[in-house]
């Protein structure tokens, strides 16, 4: 199974400086496999804490998860991270699933 994709977040244009989620594109992820992405935003006013979110109506396909990435957010000043780490399961072979993650 696999697949997923977009980064986003609200409608509205990123603040002057900002850094955007990328999009992750589509993937394909194997029963017995592993996909990890670490999602970084950084708010460089440093007036909020950024969080990462599902978005957009998306939900995790069952085996994924969102946890703490790597201290140091890849160097970004003044950002949050998380690591989407997703192992389908048994199961879920042929499945097609879209994760969008956001910041708010």
């Amino acid at each position: 199974g696999g697949g997923g994709g977009g980064g986003g977040g609200a409608s509205f244009p990123a603040a002057v400086g900002a850094t955007v989620l990328p999009t992750f594109g589509g993937h394909e992820v194997f029963v017995g496999c592993s996909f990890l992405f670490d999602a970084v935003v950084s708010d460089p006013l440093g007036l909020y804490t950024p969080l990462i979110v599902p978005a957009n109506g998306s939900s995790l396909p069952p085996g994924a998860s969102l946890g703490p990435a790597p201290a140091g957010c890849g160097g970004v000043p003044l950002a949050s991270c998380v690591r989407l780490l997703w192992a389908p399961q048994r199961g879920s072979e042929g499945s097609h699933h879209r994760v969008c993650l956001g910041a708010s």
